[in-house]
């Protein structure tokens, strides 16, 4: 039998297909949700270990070092900048994933955010609540320019509904997908140029070491002071000490953060503020894209257990032939 622990809070809870996927292949399956666990306590749970299933918890080196047993990773989930994809690979352990599966999810949420801020609607829900019933005057997103940042797969999805208000389209990634941009209507600009045209900024960047604090002062100066700030993507892309200077001072118009430099977020300046809504990194959290994740992850695990290729191998680049 293979000694299977999930540490994610989600893995299997929402549908259990995953979990008896695994037992069926001869998996012995514990749960133990363990949410931002220190290295320390990630080193302790591997020592026995043959897979790992993880959240946001984090595979450094030394934890690495430490899974003496580990046959393969699998992260419930899409990004990976929790796990050292270097030492996996050097020690040659597949990182599974699921990149896509909750794609639909994070870009209803972006588009989700974006209405909110533009009408101001928790501030009028809190009004209304508080039996404060007054006009809140906010904008239409109808017609404006929305600047995507990352056009990959959520950022082609975010694309498409906002096809829906009329928008103009413009984006900045590296990779350029033309035909597909082409096809939908996006106009690829430098960074600059986006930063500078957009009423709705929305980033779908992945956390590397160039996109960090890849939205500081500069950037939110050069936006207009009547647009708006969402990111679904990965903390530490915007850097949170500018953009609370940018609410205060009015540098823009409002932000949306389901993502924090330092997760979770206890007590964040930025929570003070009537411009800035901040939801608990649930982007990818909704029933569809749990059950969608946790089966591509299990069949992967089962694949490397197998002796078999995962659909879905992260650290490819370095893993071992």
């Amino acid at each position: 039998m293979y000694r299977v622990l999930s540490t994610s809070n989600d893995f299997g809870v929402v549908d259990e297909e995953p979990v008896n996927l695994l037992r069926q292949h001869d998996c012995e399956f514990q749960s133990m949700p363990v949410g931002k666990a220190s290295e320390e306590r990630m080193i302790e749970l591997v020592k026995d270990l043959d897979v790992i299933v993880v959240g946001l918890q984090p595979i450094t080196e030394r934890v690495v070092d430490a899974a003496v047993s580990l046959k393969v990773i699998g992260r419930h989930g899409a990004g990976v900048d929790n796990i050292d994809l270097k030492a996996t690979g050097e020690r040659g352990i597949p990182v599974v994933n699921a990149p896509g599966a909750n794609a639909h999810s994070v870009a209803d949420l972006t588009i989700g955010l974006m209405i909110a801020l533009a009408r101001k609607i928790s501030v009028a829900d809190r009004n209304t609540k508080e039996s404060n019933w007054k006009n809140t005057i906010g904008t239409e997103i109808y017609g404006k320019t929305l600047g995507i940042f990352g056009l990959g797969e959520i950022g082609f999805k975010v694309a498409a509904r906002a096809q829906g208000f009329n928008m103009n389209l413009i984006a900045f990634d590296v990779v350029k997908n033309e035909a597909l941009a082409r096809e939908m209507g996006i106009t690829y600009k430098d960074r600059r140029n986006v930063l500078e045209e957009a009423d709705v900024i929305t980033l779908h960047l992945p956390l590397v070491e160039e996109t960090k604090g890849f939205v500081s002062e500069e950037e939110l100066k050069a936006m207009k002071k009547t647009s708006i700030l969402i990111n679904t993507a990965r903390g530490g892309i915007v850097d949170e000490k500018a953009l609370f200077r940018a609410l205060q001072e009015g540098w823009i118009a409002g932000a949306a953060l389901d993502v924090f430099e330092k997760e979770p977020s206890i007590e964040n300046p930025l929570f003070q503020l009537d411009t800035f809504i901040a939801t608990p990194h649930m982007g990818g959290v909704t029933y569809e894209a749990l059950t969608r994740t946790g089966m591509a992850v299990a069949k992967d695990i089962v694949a490397v257990l197998q002796g078999q290729a995962p659909v879905n191998l992260a650290n490819k680049e370095y893993i071992r032939k």
